[in-house]
Order: C-alpha cells, then structure tokens, then sequence
C-alpha cells in the first residue's frame, strides 16, 4: 500500500468518527428535524418462514442463471451490448422473482404487500435516508479500505471491483453512453427494487420477528454481502445491509431503504464516469 494511500485511509478513517457519531445521533432522534418515523397503523407480521426465504433467495439465483444462459450467447454474437444484457437478465429476474414472491405470500399467506415493507411513509423519512446516505459515504468508504488492506496483508487477496463494474468502466472508457444510461437504470432502479424486496422484505422479517434486530440484521446482510460474489467488497456490503435493515426497522418501510440504496448505486456510478 502506497503512502499514498495510507494517508488517505487516515484521513477518512478520521473522518469516520465524527460521522458515525451523526449517524448514531439520529438514529436515536436526537438531531432536530431530521427524524425516522414508524407508520401509526399496525402492520400484519410475516406468517412466512426459512422454507420460502430460501425458496424466494433460490429462484432468484435461478432466474438470474437461466436469464443469464439466454442473453449470454446474445451478447457474445453482438446481438445485444453488455449493458442491455445486463438489464435483461436483471429485469427477468426481478419480474419471475416478483411472481414467486407473489403467489408464496399474498395467495398461499394470504398476507398484505404492507408485511413485505411495502408500507406508504413520509418525505421526511426519505430525505433522512438521502442525509444518511451523505454521512455515510466517508465511513463506508474507509472501511471498504481498511477492509482490502486487511485482505491484501494477512490474505494476498488484490483488491477486485465486481463484474459489473469492471463493464461498466469499460462502456465508459469507450464513450458508450447508452449503455452507461442503461447500467443506471438496472442500478438505480431495477437491482434497488430486487434486492429490497428479497433481503430487507422477505428475508428480514421473519428472522427479525423470530429472532431479534441483531440476528435478523445480522444474518440476512451476511447473504446480502455474499450473494455479490465480491471478497473485495464483503465487509462494506454487510454494513451497508445493516444501515438498510436498521432504516427498514426504524421506518416499518422499504422505501427508504431503496431511496438510500438507489442513491448509493448511483453514486458509485458517477464516480467511475
């Protein structure tokens, strides 16, 4: 590591301190105006267990597999870019999830879309997700350092961006900006509203309900970090999930949690532009 680096890890994780502490303060409402609030109406507690979490987490590795075996070939012809690729095989997924999710829970349940996180909140509770975000982004990021540091000295493990950023980087190299148009949709928009859903949804609940905050937490952010397929970025993933589960406890909603989440993928985006 380069003293380069070293200085700027310093830097941040100084930095870090007095973020975290903001963080903390709000999540503990004691920050004027900026406050999370749960919805005044009872919502109905998950009825499902870990048989449909992992039928749920199953299909959509499935349906990304299978979408991927379909497009993959296209890409390779030219047929199709990268990123429209990308975007179909993510949509695909999303959309056949979405019907699995729909037939477990509403018809064989019988629960409301309100037990899944769907649960209409406030716009003072997604501005203080978009100023969680802000605050934030110096903490992720130094831990996403610390994190390669740690892998890279006791490991051998280099620092590897994920796939997708690896294309994406490429689209940009090469000007393409339709397809950095449609690496934001399947980012901002399309992977926000799957991984939601599935891990802040349908995986948390039940195990929240069950088990506690801290395992529900816990256990459906270690997956969420994993299912990434990315060492580089395991530990900041899973803190990332924690942040989204604890905005999905504090709100009773998941749309601050994909507000947080959109903005974060666009983020990471436009610093690779």
């Amino acid at each position: 590591m380069s003293s380069q680096e070293i200085h700027g890890l310093v830097i941040f994780a100084v930095l870090s301190v007095p973020l975290l502490s903001l963080t903390a303060a709000i999540f503990g409402d004691r920050v004027p105006f900026v406050r999370l609030r749960r919805p005044r109406d009872p919502q109905e507690p998950p009825l499902w267990g870990w048989a449909e979490i992992i039928m749920v987490i199953g299909c959509w590795c499935f349906f990304l597999l299978f979408a991927s075996r379909a497009v993959v070939p296209l890409v390779t012809s030219g047929v199709v870019g990268d990123a429209l690729g990308v975007v179909i095989i993510q949509t695909v997924a999303t959309a056949m999830t979405g019907v699995v999710i729909y037939v477990l829970l509403r018809r064989l349940f019988g629960q409301p879309w309100t037990s899944v996180g769907f649960v209409p909140t406030g716009g003072s509770n997604l501005v203080t997700a978009l100023v969680l975000w802000l605050i934030t982004l110096i903490p992720i990021q130094a831990l996403y350092l610390i994190w390669n540091l740690i892998l890279r000295l006791f490991f051998g493990h280099e620092t590897v961006p994920q796939e997708l950023v690896k294309i994406y980087e490429t689209c940009v190299e090469n000007r393409d900006w339709v397809a950095v148009g449609l690496f934001m949709v399947s980012g901002v928009i399309v992977a926000p509203l799957a991984e939601e859903v599935i891990f802040r949804g349908v995986f948390y609940g039940p195990l929240r309900l069950r088990w506690g905050i801290l395992v529900g937490a816990t256990v459906s952010s270690g997956v969420f970090a994993v299912a990434h397929w990315s060492a580089s970025a395991f530990l900041p993933l899973f803190a990332l999930g924690c942040l989204l589960c604890y905005l999905r406890e504090r709100t009773g909603s998941l749309y601050p949690a994909m507000v947080f989440h959109a903005v974060f993928n666009g983020a990471t985006f436009l610093v690779h532009l």
